[in-house]
C-alpha cells in the first residue's frame, strides 16, 4: 500500500500546474483545483495528449511517467477583485512561460538533477499565445511576473 497525497482544500481558486515527463514540462492554470485538469491531461485528445503527439513521442511512455506540482495563487483572490481573478491567473501562467524560456538552468538544477540526471535540456510543449491576456495593465504584468518568480522559487523549494 503507498498514501500519496491528502489534498483538504476549497475545491475553487487560483491555481497554476506544472506538469513535468521526461524532458517535457506542460504548464497550465484553472480556477478549479488542478487535481482537476491533471485527471484531464492524462487522457488522449488532452493537450498535453496532442502536445506529446506532436512531437512524435509515445504518449502511453510519457504519461506512465508524470510528476505533478500545483501551486494555489492564494494573493490574486486577496489582492484583486473576483472579475479579475482569471485573467491575472493568465499572466502568471505566461509570466512562467516567460521566466523558464529565458532560464532554464535553475529548473534544470532543482528538478531535472533530482529525478533525471541523464536530462541536460526540457522542452516546454505548453503555450499562452492564445490565452496570455493581450490589455491588462503595467502594474498588473509586474505584480504577474514578480508572483511568478515567487511561485518557482516556492516550487524549486517544494521539489
Amino acid at each position: 500500500m503507498k498514501v500519496r497525497a491528502f489534498i483538504k482544500d476549497d475545491l475553487e481558486g487560483s491555481f497554476v500546474y506544472l506538469i513535468f515527463s521526461k524532458d517535457v514540462l506542460y504548464i497550465g492554470e484553472t480556477q478549479r483545483i488542478a487535481i482537476s485538469r491533471w485527471v484531464q491531461h492524462i487522457y488522449q485528445k488532452s493537450n498535453f495528449y496532442k502536445k506529446i503527439q506532436l512531437l512524435g513521442l509515445d504518449f502511453d511512455e510519457y504519461s506512465e511517467n508524470v510528476h505533478f506540482v500545483s501551486v494555489e495563487l492564494t494573493e490574486i483572490r486577496e489582492s484583486f477583485p473576483e472579475n479579475r481573478w482569471r485573467v491575472i491567473t493568465q499572466a502568471v501562467e505566461h509570466a512562467l512561460h516567460e521566466r523558464l524560456y529565458l532560464s532554464r538552468s535553475e529548473l534544470l538544477e532543482a528538478y531535472y538533477k533530482k529525478y533525471y540526471d541523464d536530462i541536460d535540456y526540457y522542452r516546454i510543449i505548453s503555450d499562452t499565445t492564445r490565452t496570455a491576456p493581450a490589455k491588462i495593465m503595467d502594474s498588473d504584468w509586474q505584480f504577474a511576473r514578480g508572483y511568478a518568480k515567487q511561485v518557482l522559487d516556492d516550487v524549486y523549494s517544494f521539489i
